[in-house]
């Protein structure tokens, strides 16, 4: 032990601890801008795919591009489907869900006074249903069976804006929040097939996603089999498709709608771009952390260079006593070991704190991402630490090695 301190103190004469410092911040600051890229798209995708925040996936409502020829009644634009299988197949979809319309007459009725004033509400309906797991308000009274006359009914966000703001103030009749609508019961008549019935809806929820008025699956399927028209219910083809898109492939789905001439809301696919440029930037975050790191880390190799050189002599001198060169490349890289740990230790330790202070500052905006660093920051940091060691092992065996080997002239 005494003598490899005294080696070590001989090898570590001529040092510059100046110079060595300087490659030390430099490679910390590269290993922490890895981590923090790595870690950033780690907690985008928690946003996007696990939180509880409902960010995860892009509902998209899909349909097919109306022409000119459509105004004649020349063409389709129904999905068949061999095109939804297709559709579901793409990369950028998670899932993806064919509405379901009625194929029975359905009419709509709502009754409304104030005071002297009297406003009875009557329309045609078109109703549509969709799998629940694309439904975005509580599911809990979204059930309907055969033995129930009041339907669960979502309607559109836009619907109750479109009367408070447009309808109401047309007709002198006073606006109504969200939950004072819930309380109201409507009555929807359905007739087809030489049958009639009237139901009660239930008004459970307002939908941000879809914008149309919305049934239990199990209620469409049994009021279309028993009042649907019979030539409505042999066709088995879709007008229009939910899909949830995942959101760091909008940019690949916008294409793949373009190549079909299909179309969707244009304001969520401007989204995309967003996410795309900011996945470019934390990209180009990492690859200046491995430029930086890859630079600092030249700075050792040269500082190693320039201490080797400098104690050629006292190298040459321990060859000559029998000094394996084997020790002397242990020696050099175990110190570099040291320090490429302590670096990697700090910034794991910097970004423990980071993530912890941002995962609070978050949480007070509603905004949820776990406190603690993904262990694939981990490893992709450990990837580049082992790298850049195997990196300076080679290198620095290179060096000892042409001072242990002779001359071609035969001597030192």
């Amino acid at each position: 032990m005494k003598q490899q301190k005294s080696i070590q103190k001989i090898l570590t004469s001529n040092q510059k601890p100046f110079q060595i410092g300087l490659a030390m911040l430099g490679c910390l600051i590269g290993f922490f801008l890895i981590l923090v890229s790595v870690q950033s798209i780690i907690n985008f995708r928690y946003l996007f795919n696990e939180s509880s925040q409902g960010i995860g996936s892009q509902f998209m409502v899909i349909n097919k591009k109306v022409g000119l020829l459509n105004s004649f009644n020349i063409g389709k634009t129904t999905f068949s489907e061999e095109e939804i299988e297709s559709i579901a197949t793409q990369p950028s979809i998670q899932k993806i869900s064919a509405f379901v319309g009625n194929k029975f007459e359905a009419e709509a009725f709502l009754e409304l006074n104030n005071g002297s004033n009297q406003a009875r509400l009557k329309t045609d309906l078109f109703l549509e249903s969709v799998q629940d797991a694309f439904i975005d308000v509580d599911l809990q009274k979204w059930k309907w069976d055969t033995q129930s006359d009041e339907i669960p009914v979502i309607l559109p966000s836009d619907f109750i804006n479109l009367y408070n703001f447009t309808y109401a103030p047309s007709r002198n009749l006073p606006q109504i929040s969200k939950n004072t609508v819930k309380l109201f019961g409507f009555s929807i008549i359905i007739r087809g097939n030489n049958a009639e019935k009237t139901y009660k809806g239930n008004i459970i929820g307002f939908s941000d996603r879809i914008s149309s008025m919305l049934v239990p699956i199990s209620f469409m399927n049994f009021a279309n089999q028993k009042y649907g028209l019979p030539a409505l219910q042999k066709e088995k083809s879709s007008y229009r498709i939910i899909a949830a898109v995942k959101p760091e492939q909008l940019n690949g789905f916008e294409t793949f709608l373009a190549e079909n001439n299909y179309e969707t809301n244009q304001e969520l696919l401007r989204n995309g771009k967003f996410i795309g440029i900011m996945y470019l930037l934390i990209s180009i975050i990492f690859i200046i952390g491995i430029i930086i790191s890859f630079n600092a880390f030249t700075g050792f190799i040269l500082y190693f260079h320039l201490l080797i050189y400098r104690s050629r002599n006292e190298i040459d001198s321990l060859l000559r006593l029998g000094y394996p060169h084997s020790k002397l490349v242990k020696n050099y890289l175990s110190r570099i070991v040291i320090i490429v740990s302590s670096l990697f230790s700090f910034a794991i330790i910097c970004l423990l704190i980071s993530q912890h202070y941002i995962a609070g500052l978050l949480l007070k905006y509603t905004v949820e991402i776990p406190n603690q660093i993904h262990y694939y920051s981990v490893i992709s940091l450990s990837a580049v630490a082992i790298s850049l060691i195997m990196l300076f092992f080679f290198q620095i065996r290179t060096e000892i090695y042409q001072i242990a080997l002779p001359p071609k002239n035969g001597s030192r």
